[in-house]
């Protein structure tokens, strides 16, 4: 994750930055809807990532990597395991938290128990699985991670979506 928050420091364009729903927006519809499509060709109105910030990105993972016209979004797939995620910087952080528990409730996503100042999500995907959302930010610098990944379901994620902890 720190990798991803020094990467975003680099992309961060404040004068020109799209606005947060425009990241949660992505994050909806790449990473939670979309998280098994073949997303190749790259999100809608998204641009390659430069070769650097893709390295920093993907690590030694296969994958994509785009950003934002103003390049303060960046959205990257994994190859190798379904992972998806949003690297958003230059946003109040504080009104990126509170627009999370409506977007998640709008992705029918239920909030787990924060466990070290990460928020996390989670959703059924299929008998055996779940979709997870992992939500990090940073005040300094202003940075917010998004992260879903595909697991498989346990007695802790069943019982989050029985409504208990």
């Amino acid at each position: 994750m720190i990798k991803h928050l020094l990467a975003l420091a680099l992309l961060a364009t404040p004068a020109a930055a799209e606005e947060f729903s425009d990241a949660l927006d992505l994050m909806g519809e790449q990473c939670v809807d979309g998280l098994m499509r073949d997303l190749r060709a790259g999100p809608a109105g998204m641009f390659p990532a430069d070769p650097r910030t893709s390295e920093v990105v993907l690590g030694d993972n296969l994958g994509r990597a785009w950003r934002s016209e103003a390049g303060n979004i960046v959205v990257y797939d994994l190859d190798q395991m379904p992972v998806c995620g949003v690297l958003a910087a230059d946003f109040n952080v504080g009104q990126a938290r509170a627009a999370l528990a409506p977007w998640a409730r709008g992705w029918q996503l239920i909030e787990a128990p924060e466990e070290g100042g990460t928020r996390r999500f989670v959703r059924r995907y299929s008998d055996a699985e779940v979709l997870m959302v992992f939500v990090a930010t940073s005040d300094n610098p202003q940075l917010v991670e998004m992260t879903g990944r595909i697991l498989p379901a346990n007695d802790w994620t069943n019982r989050i979506l029985a409504g208990g902890n």
